[in-house]
């Protein structure tokens, strides 16, 4: 668990799908892999160092808002 802050507007991305129906971008930043998005004006990422690229995408593409 990391907290990362900043603009990632310089950063070229790659989109990667969507995560509970919210658009998902992957950034190369800081040795690892950020995977993006956004819902409801709060945003969520998942990040992972090393070449774990694909991790991440996969554990981000898989995450769902709890209902409480």
């Amino acid at each position: 668990l990391q907290n990362f802050r900043g603009d990632l507007g310089d950063i070229d991305g790659e989109q990667v799908g969507n995560v509970a129906g919210q658009p998902a971008t992957r950034y190369e930043m800081a040795g690892g892999s950020l995977v993006l998005w956004s819902d409801e004006g709060r945003w969520y990422g998942v990040f992972a160092r090393g070449n774990n690229a694909s991790l991440a995408v996969d554990v981000a593409l898989k995450m769902r808002p709890l209902q409480g």
